[in-house]
């Protein structure tokens, strides 16, 4: 009986610590490397809704900022919506013709961590 419950116990140690195990390794493959980072749709018309999410980002390159510029350079949106997985989504309707830069900031360093461009075309 004793036996049995060591067993147990044991059993229970190792199925805890494999599952700890499997934790870090998932939370090293998901903040791995580059961030994923695009924009739909591109092209579109001017007026259009565009969503850009950014993924693979992870809790220690928080905070995020999503910033838009228009043709001109101008800052025209920024955006910081990112759940604790690290998972980023902004929405914007470009207003004006052009190829807009949407950045993805790091905020804490100041670093870019990626770029699109998007093509709005006039209509």
């Amino acid at each position: 009986m004793q036996k049995n419950n060591k067993n147990r116990l044991l059993t229970v140690f190792l199925v805890l610590v494999i599952a700890a195990c499997v934790q870090i390794v998932f939370a090293k493959i998901t903040n791995s490397g580059q961030p994923k980072f695009d924009c739909t749709p591109n092209p579109v018309t001017v007026n259009s809704e565009v969503t850009c999410t950014a993924s693979g980002i992870g809790n220690k390159n928080r905070p995020i900022n999503i910033f838009w510029y228009d043709p001109s350079g101008i800052q025209q949106n920024e955006s910081y919506l990112c759940n604790p997985i690290g998972a980023c989504v902004s929405v914007y309707t470009p207003t004006s013709a052009g190829v807009w830069k949407i950045e993805l900031l790091k905020t804490k360093t100041n670093t870019i961590e990626a770029v699109v461009m998007l093509t709005v075309n006039g209509i």
